[in-house]
C-alpha cells in the first residue's frame, strides 16, 4: 500500500482500510497512483478551482484517474477524471462502491457497463436527499468560488435527482454555461428520455442541437437528422 496516500487520507479523516479491497489483477489497466502521479494530477488540477479539497487515488497509466471528495457536501464521493473531457461530477457513491465494481472487469473503468455507475441515479431508491438539498442551497445562495465550481455543483444535482423530481432540471436546459446545458440535455433527453421535456428538446433541436452530436441521441433517435435520399422521400409521399 502507499504510505503517502494513507497520511493524507488520515489528514482528511477517510477510510484508507477500504483500498485494501482492491484486488489488482493481470489485464487491469488499474492501479494506485504513485506519489509521483499523485503530484502531477493534483498540479494539473490546480488549473481548476473546484471548491473541493481532492484526492486523486487510482489510475489507468493514460494521465486519467479516479478521485475522491476530500471535504464538503461531496464528501467521499468519487468522480473520473479524463483529461480530455473536464467533467467533474460524482460518478459512485464512495471507494467502496468503486472498487467493488472494478475488481470485476478486466481493462479500466470504460469497460464498465451503464448499470455499474451510481450516478447518474435511475433509481427512485437511491435518492440521496439531504445532499440534494444541500446543493440546491449552494445554488440558491450563488456564492461560487470560479465558474468550474457552479459547473461542478449544476451538474452534480443533474446526476443525483431522481427521476420523480426531473422537472426541477429543466431550467438548466436554458443555463448561460454550454457543459451545464449540454449536460442537462444529455440527462433527459438521452439517459431518462423524460417525456414532459420532449417538446423543448425538440425547440433546442431547431437551433442549438441543428448539427450537435447529441441529436442523434434524443429519445432513442426520434430528432435523427434524416438524409438528403430521406428529405427528398417525405416530399413526395
Amino acid at each position: 500500500m502507499k504510505m503517502y496516500l494513507k497520511e493524507i487520507f488520515k489528514q482528511n479523516k477517510l477510510d484508507y482500510s477500504v483500498l485494501s479491497q482492491f484486488k489488482p489483477k493481470e489485464g487491469r489497466e488499474v492501479e494506485i497512483l504513485s506519489e509521483e502521479e499523485y503530484r502531477g494530477i493534483k498540479e494539473w488540477l490546480q488549473n481548476y478551482s473546484l471548491g473541493f479539497t481532492i484526492i486523486p487515488v487510482f489510475t489507468n497509466n493514460e494521465s486519467d484517474a479516479i478521485c475522491v471528495f476530500a471535504d464538503g457536501v461531496l464528501k467521499g464521493k468519487v468522480f473520473i477524471l479524463n483529461h480530455g473531457e473536464g467533467y467533474f461530477m460524482p460518478r459512485f457513491k464512495n471507494l467502496k462502491s468503486f472498487i467493488s465494481k472494478i475488481n470485476s472487469v478486466n481493462g479500466d473503468w470504460h469497460n464498465l457497463p451503464d448499470y455499474a455507475f451510481d450516478y447518474p441515479i435511475k433509481n427512485e431508491s437511491h435518492i440521496e436527499e439531504i445532499i440534494l438539498s444541500e446543493l440546491w442551497q449552494l445554488i440558491h445562495q450563488n456564492k461560487f468560488i470560479s465558474e468550474s465550481h457552479r459547473e461542478l455543483i449544476f451538474q452534480t444535482i443533474l446526476y443525483l435527482t431522481p427521476p420523480s423530481k426531473l422537472e426541477t432540471l429543466l431550467d438548466f436546459l436554458k443555463d448561460k454555461n454550454y457543459n451545464i446545458a449540454d449536460q442537462a440535455a444529455w440527462l433527459v433527453g438521452v439517459f431518462h428520455t423524460y417525456e414532459p421535456a420532449k417538446s423543448l428538446i425538440a425547440e433546442l433541436v431547431k437551433t442549438k442541437y441543428k448539427n450537435h452530436y447529441l441529436r442523434n441521441q434524443f429519445y432513442e433517435g426520434e430528432f435523427k437528422k434524416k438524409g438528403f435520399w430521406r428529405n427528398l422521400f417525405d416530399k413526395i409521399h
